[in-house]
């Protein structure tokens, strides 16, 4: 009561102001947010070690950033360790389906040889349980990624199917790669027919190892200005794949009727260098960087260090894209 006389005697103009700041402040702490989490998954898409980012972002109370500091911890550890189990119970808790599917499948874990598993607040039966029933009530709501998750769960070809027919193109790419396998019935012609219609949705909807699946495809098939604009959309994204495809065919003109220029082969494998926590990416631009600076002059690739530095601020972080579960 004395709190709200206090403030009926204010001017307004005091009262909106300190509104205000408390909504700027708002809004400021959680851009700031957003940009730990940001950055926290820029370094673990790049197989970087992040743990002391990872943590930040997780304990900001992202689900995601939690079951990816969990992720890193097990792989660290090459094992499920009390911190990691803590961290994936926290995001599974709020619904992260792929944080269950770990703590569901848990007893195929190393701690499991060795006898130091910890234990949760519920058995693996318990979460495979729990995971079954929001991935099948997600699923039945029209949710790709929920579909996806039962297909990992069941085996079944049917839940993929059914994730691409709803345009998931991470399950697109999936089912033709399963597809290619030998995977599914089809009489004589349809499979390739599928195959490459499959890779085709998921470039379209974006999913960068359906966007280089494709171009390759459409390169086997003698289409070269197709594959090199599916090409050159990878590399627009930033998809380490891409860039290395395009970089290497800078060097050499071989390969999506690339013309040689050395100098922008330089930049990108300069751009690739980064990826140095992980993955061959890193490695063979630092190879190529070796070859190349015996074909260029200090001044060409004084040009070509600049054109990196402006291009990486105009495109996303180079990135490897893994999938969210890697086995």
């Amino acid at each position: 009561m004395h709190l709200e006389l206090k403030l009926s005697n204010q001017p307004f103009w005091l009262i909106f102001s300190v509104s205000i700041l408390a909504l700027l402040n708002g809004i400021c702490m959680a851009a700031e947010r957003n940009q730990i989490v940001q950055d926290a998954v820029t370094l673990f898409n790049q197989r970087k070690p992040a743990i002391t980012e990872l943590r930040m972002a997780a304990e900001t109370g992202d689900s995601e950033s939690q079951f990816y500091f969990a992720e890193a911890l097990r792989t660290q550890a090459q094992s499920m360790t009390p911190e990691a189990l803590r961290w994936y119970e926290k995001s599974a808790d709020q619904g992260d389906l792929y944080a269950m599917f770990r703590l569901a499948m848990r007893e195929n874990d190393l701690c499991v040889l060795i006898g130091s598993c910890s234990k949760t607040n519920k058995t693996s039966e318990e979460w495979l349980r729990t995971l079954c029933d929001t991935a099948q009530a997600r699923a039945n709501d029209g949710d790709g990624s929920a579909m996806e998750m039962m297909y990992m769960i069941t085996g079944s070809l049917g839940w993929l199917i059914k994730a691409s027919a709803v345009d998931h193109p991470e399950a697109q790419w999936w089912l033709a790669i399963k597809y290619r396998e030998g995977k599914g019935f089809f009489w004589p012609g349809q499979r390739e027919a599928e195959v490459e219609r499959l890779l085709r949705a998921s470039a379209v909807g974006g999913y960068p190892q359906g966007i280089s699946e494709y171009a390759a495809l459409l390169l086997s098939k003698g289409d070269v200005s197709g594959a090199q604009k599916w090409l050159l959309k990878g590399v627009s994204m930033s998809y380490a794949d891409a860039v290395g495809a395009y970089a290497y065919s800078l060097e050499y003109g071989k390969y999506y009727s690339v013309e040689v220029d050395l100098e922008k082969a330089y930049s990108l494998n300069l751009i690739l260098t980064e990826l140095d926590g992980g993955g061959m990416a890193g490695d063979m631009a630092a190879y190529a960087l070796d070859g190349l600076r015996e074909k260029l002059s200090a001044r060409q690739i004084e040009k070509a260090t600049q054109a990196a530095l402006d291009w990486k601020s105009t495109h996303p972080p180079i990135s490897y894209y893994p999938a969210k579960l890697e086995f």
